[in-house]
């Protein structure tokens, strides 16, 4: 519960606490109290114009990042229920959100490229290893 849902539910209950007993921090109240939106006289809340076009335009960019956020995502869960090599960027920009089923193996990225990618799709498509290395191969082979 948040401090002003606090206060508000002892207000309606009658147990409000004098400013001299408060628990609240002098710091804490006023941080609160300066966060709340002035009202002018009528009710109507007296925030700039500029401040709410700022908060529209930041909604609008967040709202832009996670549809692109969701189209990779979707893309990558087209693809994952088969198998195979994900592409797309480093841990260190952020890897791909991926989400596995108990009892599927994921390997490094080192492992992947020693063992090598034809080697990882043959064993992923026939469920064997394969007996000569399948980058020198063809499917027919198979």
């Amino acid at each position: 519960m948040s401090l002003y849902e606090n206060i508000n539910k002892r207000k309606k209950a009658k147990t409000s606490r004098s400013k001299k007993d408060s628990t609240i921090s002098p710091e804490s109240y006023a941080n609160m109290k300066a966060g709340f939106p002035k009202k002018a006289k009528g009710g109507k809340v007296t925030s700039s114009k500029k401040d709410l076009k700022n908060i529209v335009g930041e909604l609008k960019n967040a709202s832009k990042m996670h549809l692109g956020q969701s189209k990779t995502i979707d893309k990558h869960l087209k693809l994952m229920n088969q198998g195979g090599k994900m592409t797309g960027p480093s841990h260190a920009k952020g890897g791909i959100p991926i989400e596995v089923e108990g009892d599927e193996y994921v390997i490094k990225k080192s492992s992947a490229k020693k063992i090598g990618y034809d080697n990882l799709d043959y064993m992923n498509e026939y469920g064997k290893i394969p007996t000569v290395d399948a980058r020198k191969r063809s499917k027919k082979d198979a």
